[in-house]
């Protein structure tokens, strides 16, 4: 079986074996990590060597026949989604693929025009048609990654193959006319404000499409407890 387990300081945690100091995320890099895992029969403490942070982010191991997923509140998670839609693109279909590639080229760049102006301290990272944005508050990191909707078809291909949640996704989006938007935050500290995750994305958003214009709006998805994390191509 299949089991995922929320980090707390009591029961399931991780800790420094030579210190026996808490520690409060995962550390692949601290040779003395140990969890403690608190199961119905028993306790457990596994160490660091049998833990694996596996393809698409999940922190995991195995123990007899099960599958422990550990979630300790630090991973890169899918807070945020939707569509940048240009014109009625969202009702619409572009039927000729030429006009509708220059249509996506033109949105890909003055997305990127757009995000460039914006006043927030960022790092901007590109790759083909892939836009990657990286910023930071007091209590978390965040990224807004815009994808083609054939990339993000592509990428929901491969997380199925790999039996990972895929992104929400709309059919009904022009393919030419909207670009994806995914957003994800890593808590930096412990007490950070759980709203802050959703409200700054929400912020950020209004900002960029304020800078588009009049004929772009956003299209927001329902995340619906799907746990997404960010993975370098996925």
């Amino acid at each position: 079986m299949i089991f995922t387990v929320r980090l707390d300081k009591r029961n399931n945690f991780f800790l420094d074996k030579e210190t026996g100091e808490t520690l409060d995320r995962y550390d692949p890099t601290n040779p003395n990590l140990q969890l403690h895992l608190k199961l119905k029969d028993c306790d457990l403490n596994v160490d660091t060597s049998l833990i694996v942070q596996e393809y698409g982010g999940q922190i995991a191991f195995q123990h007899i026949d099960d599958k422990f997923i550990i979630d300790d509140g630090f991973q890169d998670i899918l807070v945020k989604c939707g569509y940048i839609v240009y014109k009625n693109y969202d009702n619409e279909r572009i039927s000729d693929n030429s006009k509708g590639v220059l249509i996506r080229d033109s949105l890909i760049n003055k997305i990127r025009r757009a995000i460039a102006s914006l006043s927030y301290e960022k790092e901007v990272k590109i790759s083909g048609n892939e836009t990657l944005m990286e910023m930071k508050t007091n209590d978390y990191q965040f990224k807004f990654r815009f994808d083609t909707v054939s990339s993000i078809v592509t990428k929901n291909y491969r997380r199925k193959d790999n039996n990972l949640t895929y992104y929400p996704f709309d059919k009904t989006m022009d393919k030419y006319g909207t670009i994806y938007v995914s957003i994800f935050a890593k808590k930096i500290r412990n007490g950070c404000p759980d709203n802050d995750k959703f409200n700054v994305p929400s912020e950020v958003i209004k900002d960029l499409v304020k800078e588009l214009g009049l004929e772009y709006h956003y299209v927001s998805l329902p995340i619906k407890g799907r746990r997404v994390l960010y993975w370098q191509g996925l």
